[in-house]
């Protein structure tokens, strides 16, 4: 039985239907820019929207985000950082307001990189409105006491090295599971040599040094550490540095693993069986995911192809195909000279990177491409619709314009949460959003648990009950029969370990019964 809301929502689907207006489903917009729209409201300043956003975070369990973002306040106040879980979130620090509570000393203007844990901590970088000689802080927000403290500032000794003070550069922060900040200090204040200058701070001591701190595999100190290029995996067991080194400026850029070399500017890729060497400033840029994931991208020097690898391993290169979109369409920098923009991993290495492709249309080139058990599948375009007033409808005249480079996330549970600029069909660009959208959906806890019984049209008929029995099998079995692709479609293979071994490829065969086979078999 239908009540009448219910057959007042089907009917409305059937007219916008009716209508030709397509039922959304793509991006969900979280927060935008554009005047009028509901999404675009700062909350406690009514008028006031928000004009633009910075890149998002989130926490190792991918149930918190951080992220920044500008508003059309007064300049003194207008930035904001904003802390969030799904589709909710309020802002929890705010330019112009005190650092800490009760004290007069202002937050100013917010750098790009900040951290988030679990538990809603988190850390970011601020110039503040103290005096020039000690207004660069770092700032830790403790979910467990609800209070706000500052890490490290400018002025105030080096942890672990108090010969020298912290100069006008502290940045690229982040924290531990156990509560260590890290963080970058360069062009510290003291007695040390200039070339010496240059820090890695992780909780109460330097980790690396410039001019001292030798990377594993080189013979040469490091020269400088790169903005932004300082990770650890949560745990603190795995790191990712880059920077240069004091060698020739011919193979001095470095990225650093756990303390080995794994790219290295003049250099070929290791493990790769490629000879032509990684370019002059040819690593533009790096990432590690919470669980130790590592990935970077850049070009090389003879061939001048860009490519992308993930934990050493390249899974992209320019005048490539780009595989499983079923498009004819390869990786290409004609367009955009580094082709790859973005590259994100979660806990389970499922990537999420950005690419230019050789389409001719050049609005509708930018791909968002997801890698998952080895295959490679789309996950959006630019000029694909977004239902900007969450009505349900794409009537709102928006589509996707520019992917921002590297503002985004991909949590376990399979969501992207990027930003994007967007425009309308003419195509004329007039804001950006803050979005999330479905890249996979993820397995359930049993996954051969289909059914509750295994008779048609009685309650329970295919909603999975917890319990694996010959219902789960002989439902299969009858959906099987059937051709019920979305139900029995679970594998693109039926060889474990094999790429493709356990994702649905939209074609149901044999493959999908004998993996149906051995999934009840084994249990859950």
């Amino acid at each position: 039985m239908q009540t009448r809301s219910a057959r007042a929502a089907i009917a409305a689907l059937a007219l916008a239907a009716g209508a030709g207006v397509a039922c959304a489903v793509g991006p969900e917009v979280i927060i935008s820019d554009v005047a009028g729209q509901a999404s675009a409201g700062v909350p406690g300043f009514p008028g006031n929207i928000f004009s633009s956003f910075d890149r998002p975070f989130r926490s190792p369990d991918s149930s918190l985000w951080l992220i920044s973002a500008d508003t059309d306040l007064a300049t003194t106040e207008d930035e904001v950082i904003i802390l969030g879980s799904g589709v909710s979130w309020s802002i929890v620090v705010r330019e112009g307001t005190p650092v800490i509570a009760g004290q007069a000393e202002l937050n100013g203007l917010i750098d790009t990189p900040m951290g988030i844990r679990d538990d809603g901590s988190f850390i970011y970088a601020t110039n503040t409105d103290a005096a020039t000689t000690m207004d660069e802080v770092i700032v830790r927000f403790d979910a467990g006491s609800g209070l706000f403290s500052v890490v490290a500032r400018e002025g105030d000794p080096v942890a672990g090295f108090p010969t020298e003070a912290y100069g006008l550069a502290i940045d690229s922060p982040g924290l531990l599971d156990n509560g260590d900040a890290y963080f970058r200090a360069t062009s510290t204040v003291g007695p040390a040599l200039t070339t010496e200058d240059d820090f890695l701070i992780r909780g109460s001591g330097v980790f690396a040094q410039a001019g001292v701190t030798v990377p594993g595999g080189s013979i040469f100190p490091w020269e400088f550490f790169d903005v932004g290029d300082y990770y650890f995996s949560s745990d603190g067991s795995h790191w990712l540095v880059q920077g240069d080194t004091s060698a020739a400026t011919t193979i001095d850029d470095l990225v650093v693993v756990d303390g080995s070399i794994a790219l290295m500017e003049g250099a070929p890729i290791p493990s790769t069986g490629l000879t032509d060497i990684i370019d002059l400033n040819g690593i533009v840029e790096t990432y590690m995911s919470s669980e130790g994931d590592w990935m970077a991208r850049g070009n090389f020097a003879t061939t001048e192809i860009d490519w992308l690898v993930f934990n050493g391993a390249i899974i992209a290169m320019t005048d490539t195909l780009i595989p499983g979109i079923g498009t004819g369409e390869s990786y290409s920098d004609d367009i955009f000279a580094d082709c790859f923009f973005s590259m994100v991993s979660n806990n389970a290495g499922d990537i999420v990177f950005g690419a230019v492709s050789d389409n001719p249309d050049t609005s509708l080139n930018g791909l968002l491409l997801l890698r998952r058990n080895g295959l490679t599948s789309l996950l959006a375009r630019e000029g694909d619709p977004v239902d900007l007033d969450g009505n349900g409808i794409f009537d709102d005249d928006t589509f996707l314009s520019v992917f921002n480079n590297d503002d985004g996330f991909l949590t376990d549970d399979g969501w992207y949460y990027f930003t994007a600029d967007i425009r309308d069909s003419v195509p004329t660009t007039f804001g950006q959003a803050f979005m999330r959208i479905r890249a996979f959906e993820p397995a359930p806890s049993c996954r051969p648990d289909l059914t509750t019984g295994a008779i048609a049209g009685q309650p329970g008929y295919g909603v999975p009950n917890g319990v694996l029995n010959n219902d789960d099998f002989f439902y299969f079995l009858a959906e099987f029969s059937n051709g019920n692709v979305g139900v029995c479609d679970l594998t693109t293979g039926a060889i474990p370990g094999q790429p493709g071994y356990g994702v649905p490829n939209g074609v149901l065969n044999n493959e999908d019964f004998f993996y149906y086979l051995a999934i009840f078999s084994a249990g859950c």
